[in-house]
């Protein structure tokens, strides 16, 4: 149990992650700004973009938005 808690700590701060939210959360700003985008939209919006990253970058990124 420990290991798996280990293991998902260690995921979310791989550097692939760390850039994926990064990214997410700019376009968030970006998506926040802009009016008439709400943070679902941006979301459904971003859900292309992701379709081609592994799962844990692909989560993050999501999550940051």
């Amino acid at each position: 149990m420990l290991a798996n808690i280990l293991d998902g700590i260690m995921n979310a701060i791989y550097m692939g992650s760390l850039l994926a939210n990064l990214m997410g959360v700019t376009l968030g700003i970006i998506f926040g700004a802009l009016p008439g985008l709400t943070a679902a939209m941006g979301v459904a919006l971003l859900i292309p973009l992701t379709f081609g990253m592994p799962a844990v970058e692909a989560f993050s990124a999501l999550l940051g938005m």
